[in-house]
């Protein structure tokens, strides 16, 4: 696990092989180079890790992100605050699944990119009382699946400029058991540029 700026990059000890250590400056893991003055920690743990997965976990006034060490070089991770921007390379070429937890009253999730991406809002509670609370600007096929047995909630500010609350792009397709309430206090709750389907069996 290395840790820089609220993101932890998170490399399967059986995939890792050998990492170069050059110039006392820099490392590179799995084809990702680290600025070894970037990084806050290194450590080691037994945690499962999934491929291709990223996890944002909010946490009041902050936000950690988790990247999976196979897609690590794929995806770019800001962190200001509970404020998290991500961007997808466009040489990514499998779809990531982005995992979103926890609680904050003044926090955001913005993601950019140009390929399909599926969003699991697993128990997720966001205010943003600046803008959206949820911006995908990705233009792909876009899936929000609500963990079984949870629920999110999500709201924007009322002074903002935003089209909605949770903003999609691409093409949305809901599924999943849980539970989903969304307020926009500034214009729309939800507001997708391209189609939005509701999946049969979808939750609340």
């Amino acid at each position: 696990n290395l840790v820089e700026n609220g993101r932890t990059s998170r490399f399967p000890a059986s995939q890792a092989g050998y990492m170069l250590y050059a110039d006392g400056m820099s490392l590179t893991v799995m084809g990702h180079p680290f600025a070894l003055a970037s990084l806050d920690s290194m450590y080691i743990d037994d945690g499962a890790i999934s491929d291709n997965a990223v996890e944002v976990v909010y946490d009041g006034t902050s936000a950690s992100v988790f990247v999976a060490g196979n897609v690590a070089r794929y995806v770019d991770a800001a962190v200001r605050g509970a404020h998290v921007v991500l961007l997808q390379s466009a040489d990514l070429a499998d779809e990531i699944t982005y995992t979103l937890r926890g609680t904050s009253t003044d926090g955001s999730l913005y993601m950019d990119g140009s390929l399909k991406a599926t969003f699991v809002l697993d128990g997720l509670k966001l205010n943003n009382p600046d803008s959206a609370a949820i911006n995908i600007r990705d233009g792909k096929r876009i899936a929000v699946l609500l963990a079984d047995n949870t629920e999110s909630t999500l709201s924007d500010g009322a002074g903002g400029t935003q089209k909605a609350c949770f903003a999609v792009k691409g093409h949305t397709e809901f599924n999943g058991a849980g539970t989903l309430n969304i307020r926009g206090n500034a214009n729309h709750a939800f507001w997708g540029k391209e189609y939005v389907q509701l999946k049969a069996g979808f939750g609340t």
